[in-house]
């Protein structure tokens, strides 16, 4: 298989997983079941057929609505598609057919499910926290970042990422009540297993960065004001993406910019 079949194959793999990322964001926030009961129309209830669900093209065919209703289709569902497929692709065309794909692949659907969960709901849940970040922190060495390192020092980077990700959040939670939820801070945590110390300082300055410019945006061009909520987890879950897909070219112009 040569490069780009690889690649294009990994982009339809990641359009397929990305159905089911909305299944997740779709079904966890309920408590429902995810691997009972069949989909449906949220508007009608009619459950769909196979040639419903096709990731992208059956959004494209029916023009964004459903078969039984024309209720309009959530913009999320291509979006989610089409956001897991191209990261699929880079990922691979980044590191190739490798274990340090298939570590990072892990992380970044575990980050678009609590991006859009947040955005959705503003609730960042503990079921995906609490499973995600032991999986996440024990295949650490083999990830992008991670593997840069032996296993013992890629191991106190980690636990040292965790508290450091944990511990900024918790600060930031108790002097500015109301800032933030407590979700927000569990994902701090997150974050560190993710990415391990020092590239967490790298993720939460692109977070913070990034969250504050649209926050400004909003001020300015809606009128949104200061008690609007804007959901953290959506910047904290991208940042740690950026990281992850950059490694420490990220992480070095973080250095570079401060030292400058």
């Amino acid at each position: 298989m040569t490069e780009a079949v690889y690649i294009v194959y990994m982009t339809l793999i990641g359009v397929a997983v990305g159905s089911f990322l909305n299944v997740v964001v779709d079904r966890l926030p309920l408590g429902q079941s995810l691997v009972r009961g069949r989909s449906h129309c949220d508007a009608c209830l009619h459950p769909l057929a196979f040639y419903d669900l096709v990731p992208l093209f059956s959004y494209l065919w029916l023009r964004g609505r459903c078969r039984y209703c024309t209720a309009k289709i959530p913009w999320r569902v291509p979006l989610v598609e089409a956001v897991a497929g191209a990261l699929f692709g880079w990922t691979a065309y980044q590191f190739g057919a490798s274990l340090e794909t298939f570590v990072v692949l892990l992380s970044v659907c575990v980050l678009i499910v609590i991006f859009f969960i947040d955005l959705e709901h503003q609730l960042i849940l503990n079921v995906v926290l609490l499973v995600s970040l032991p999986v996440i922190a024990i295949l650490f060495p083999f990830g992008s970042i991670g593997s840069e390192y032996n296993a013992g020092e890629a191991y106190l980077r980690v636990l040292a990422g965790i508290g450091l990700g944990f511990g900024v959040m918790l600060v930031i939670y108790i002097v500015f009540r109301g800032a933030m939820g407590e979700g927000d801070v569990k994902m701090g945590a997150l974050m560190g297993a993710a990415v391990g110390y020092p590239q967490v300082l790298a993720a939460f300055f692109v977070a913070f960065v990034a969250s504050g410019l649209v926050a400004l945006g909003l001020m300015a061009f809606r009128g949104a004001g200061r008690k609007d909520a804007v959901p953290f987890g959506p910047f904290l879950a991208a940042s740690v993406i950026a990281v992850l897909l950059a490694r420490e070219n990220l992480y070095s112009w973080y250095l570079d910019l401060f030292s400058f």
